[in-house]
């Protein structure tokens, strides 16, 4: 081994550790607040089972991830630790080498057919400008962003249109809806009136603005101001490699807000195998509610429309990105039933909402993740930052 390769390994270690440490302290503070909330975190049964099984990837397992999806799933050793999958399961699965390419939201449409997503009118990639075709606009002002959007005749009968970041963006953060005003601006519920400076101000660069889709009838009941997407976890077997469902769930934004994420303060909605929502939807402290918006869920069976279609839509994606093998895909329900992408999330994923209803994160596939990972795990890594000195 080369000096420079030495380095690159010391420099690589240290990174590793420190970004584990900072993570494993983020964590604790989350179970903090859910001990605060009431949550026991009493001993269980079958811990030594649980810390064999995952200490082959984590010296030290977590003991109170266990301890808190036992009491919501039963005791079950394939309970997946909050940081152990954040350490070493997702970055495994999923190539770090290509997080810049699958985790930009304005490279979608060059991904997958770009009738999947909602229709695009203006894309910044890196400071530059360029249409829903990518085609590059030179000499791009305030004049022809007027043109383009604010006073787009398509956008002004829809009345709203959605901008939002595309890079190092999650929970919603950065994603702003504007509507259209009885004097002829576009302002959002933050009092923020639109215009290119204002434009450049809140996102300097890297940013899409989209059309909203008008959303199915089904999902509107919940909430007709909120998106109601689905979250849609897809797992692409190490074995046979083909895409296997993990999770399935519906989140509900709160009334007043067109946000529909737990963090805005919204709920999630388990969806079952056969396509029917569960009788009740957890909050962001984990608390079930059978009321929802003035909804009661067990006063019916809410199937969710074109639930197989859903399921093929995100497989036929999830076999094209072959160097991701799992993902969380944001999907929402047009006017017609038919599904459309809002995101496709391959890092920062979450594995809260899967193993506080229905089971075990990645359950009878739990071994060969961990044997994969086993072996695979030495992939991890952060080239980028170090690629000068490997050259």
């Amino acid at each position: 081994m080369n000096v420079k390769n030495k380095i690159y390994n010391q420099m690589y270690s240290i990174v590793r550790l420190r970004w584990n440490i900072s993570y494993r302290l983020k964590h604790k503070l989350q179970l903090r607040r859910f001990r605060k909330g009431g949550f026991s975190f009493a001993k269980c049964e079958r811990e030594d089972e649980f810390i064999q099984k995952w200490k082959v990837l984590y010296k030290y397992p977590s003991i109170d991830d266990y301890r808190f999806y036992a009491s919501f799933i039963g005791e079950d050793p394939n309970i997946l630790p909050d940081d152990l999958f954040h350490i070493i399961v997702e970055p495994t699965l999923n190539s770090q080498n290509a997080l810049s390419l699958f985790s930009d939201k304005n490279l979608y449409d060059k991904l997958v057919d770009d009738k999947a997503f909602p229709v695009c009118l203006l894309r910044n990639i890196d400071g530059d400008y360029f249409d829903s075709k990518y085609k590059l606009l030179n000499s791009f002002d305030g004049a022809a962003f007027n043109a383009i959007v604010l006073n787009n005749a398509a956008l002004m009968s829809q009345n709203r249109f959605i901008i939002k970041p595309t890079v190092d963006s999650c929970g919603g953060n950065g994603v702003r809806l504007f509507k259209l005003t009885e004097k002829g601006d576009w302002r959002n519920d933050d009092g923020i009136t639109l215009s290119f400076n204002k434009l450049i101000e809140l996102y300097h660069s890297n940013f899409v603005i989209q059309e909203c889709v008008e959303p199915s009838e089904f999902v509107k009941q919940f909430n007709p101001e909120s998106y109601n997407t689905f979250r849609v976890i897809t797992y692409r077997s190490v074995i046979d490699d083909e895409p296997k469902l993990l999770g399935f769930y519906m989140r509900i934004g709160v009334k007043g807000s067109f946000k529909d994420n737990v963090h805005s303060g919204g709920f999630v909605c388990p969806v079952g195998k056969d396509g029917k929502l569960f009788h009740y939807a957890l909050d962001g402290q984990r608390k079930r509610h059978s009321v929802v918006n003035g909804i009661n869920l067990e006063n019916g069976d809410y199937q969710v429309p074109n639930y197989g279609t859903i399921i093929d839509f995100v497989f036929q994606i999830s076999r094209k990105m072959l160097l991701q093998r799992l993902l969380s895909f944001d999907i929402i329900l047009d006017e017609n039933n038919q599904p459309r992408i809002i995101e496709i999330n391959i890092k920062n994923q979450t594995i809260m909402t899967v193993q506080t209803t229905t089971g075990t994160f990645f359950g009878e596939l739990t071994d060969e993740v961990i044997e994969y990972c086993r072996t695979h795990k030495d992939k991890i890594c952060y080239e980028s930052v170090f690629r000068k000195l490997n050259k």
